[in-house]
């Protein structure tokens, strides 16, 4: 059997937005299987950076539903929201200054907790050029290729660490601090696709 991936790909708010889900030869792809796939399987994590550099938006929020121990073998799918805000951003060159000071040297990516401790943070170190690290499509467009694979082998075992039956809630939102960073949320508070923002999914 050939080892494909391809996607489901629907159109909402009038194009404006996607909705995906990814498929292994034909199959959906569970939370579970992407969560590994993410940290194992480099394949995968090429085939998922393409679907973001596909997407037909200069830029864009990237956005799942709630995730737990309980739903972690439902069907895993994310929506890609049209940001015509974040199209025109510029990167913050200090965000996240004092955590990039503190890692390791030779870091690629790092994790930390947001201020607030609320929220947990995966975002790469500066490694290309600048302009890739405004937000989500740039870095997926223009950032180096082994720091992509291993930003989202970090997303995966980040959330394999943080699974509990809390839901947690993974997206990019951009528009507070001009430095990619994919969130883990105990709250979907800057979500923009209403039906994500429900608990029981």
């Amino acid at each position: 059997m050939a080892n494909t991936f391809s996607t489901d790909i629907e159109r909402l708010n009038k194009g404006r937005a996607l909705r995906c889900r990814l498929l292994h030869d034909g199959a959906p792809l569970s939370w579970s299987a992407v969560m590994d796939r993410w940290q194992n399987d480099q394949s995968f994590r090429c085939f998922f950076v393409s679907v973001l550099v596909d997407a037909p938006f200069p830029a864009y929020f990237w956005e799942t539903p709630a995730v737990s121990s309980a739903t972690i073998d439902r069907e895993f799918e994310f929506v890609l929201v049209e940001s015509p805000q974040l199209a025109g951003i510029r990167t913050n060159e200090r965000a996240f200054a004092n955590q990039f000071a503190a890692a390791r040297p030779e870091a690629s990516v790092i994790e930390f907790s947001n201020l607030g401790g609320d929220a947990t943070l995966v975002v790469p170190c500066l490694q290309g050029p600048i302009s890739a690290y405004s937000q989500i499509s740039t870095f997926a467009r223009l950032a180096p290729a082994d720091q992509q694979h291993q930003l989202w082998a970090l997303v995966g075992a980040t959330l394999e660490q943080q699974l509990s039956e809390r839901p947690v809630w993974l997206s990019t939102s951009g528009l507070g601090v001009y430095w990619i960073h994919i969130r883990f949320d105990s709250e979907p508070k800057y979500y923009t696709y209403e039906p994500y923002r429900n608990r029981c999914q």
